[in-house]
């Protein structure tokens, strides 16, 4: 699979297309553009602050040096060539949860209600 900075990209989606011909995608919400962190999380089951210290605590250097808005335009641009490679060589793409990406959004990604 090609490298990317993160595990949607770089692994989960290769590996459904190589299993599937449609696949269904939720649980990428994206982020508003006026958002600064790296996308919007589900309060519901996203972290406590306190478990998220840990993980800053754990990644220091991940945390330290990124730029969120580089990395989320650089995630959104990513997304959109392998959905538009997948979709070139027969696979569909069905966003089923709300989505701010550009990508899932151009696929019919159900509107986020804020």
């Amino acid at each position: 699979t090609k490298q990317a900075p993160n595990v949607l990209v770089s692994l989960l989606l290769p590996v459904a297309f190589a299993l599937a011909d449609t696949i269904k995608m939720a649980g990428c919400d994206g982020r508003k553009p006026s958002e600064t962190y790296f996308w919007k999380h589900n309060r519901q089951i996203q972290y406590s602050d306190e478990m998220m210290q840990t993980v800053f605590a754990a990644h220091p250097g991940f945390f330290s040096f990124i730029d969120y808005g580089p990395f989320y335009a650089q995630h959104c641009r990513e997304l959109e060539e392998l959905l538009s490679f997948a979709e070139a060589n027969g696979k569909i793409i069905e966003p089923i949860t709300p989505s701010w990406i550009p990508a899932l959004v151009k696929r019919g990604a159900p509107q986020i209600d804020d």
